[in-house]
């Protein structure tokens, strides 16, 4: 008897974040470029492209619209002030879902300046690694 070829791994198709950073501040963008890299290189798949569809995929809850075609999810992120130093760190939700799958097609993320500003570089590369900021 010989034995069979041993199992291929199904090849991974790469799952896209799109970032859009929807405010005035760019201080910490390197922060959120790092989290979506290491998301991107954690999750595998590849989700139907959604395209324009005349509507703002940040739902209004953001300073700037996002109408492009999306592969595989939009977040839209903003520094802003929430309620200053040592309440709020931030908020974010989905905003759009696939009809299909129910997997999010955008969401929105908002962090409080004041938090930020307060907090050591390395508290926030912590934040960064284990989260999607």
């Amino acid at each position: 008897m010989t034995p069979s070829a041993a199992p291929s791994m199904p090849k991974s198709s790469t799952f896209d974040i799109h970032l859009v950073n929807t405010g005035d501040n760019d201080i910490f963008d390197h922060y959120f470029e790092e989290a979506k890299a290491r998301w991107e290189s954690v999750l595998i798949g590849d989700l139907q492209d959604i395209p324009p569809q005349g509507i703002d995929w940040f739902y209004g809850k953001l300073n700037k619209e996002y109408k492009d075609t999306i592969d595989d999810i939009v977040i839209g992120y903003q520094i802003s002030y929430i309620d200053g130093p040592g309440l709020v760190l931030g908020r974010a939700a989905p905003l759009y879902f696939r009809q299909t799958t129910g997997s999010p097609i955008s969401g929105y993320m908002e962090f409080d300046f004041e938090d930020l500003a307060t907090m050591a570089h390395e508290d926030i590369e912590v934040i960064s690694k284990y989260s999607i900021f």
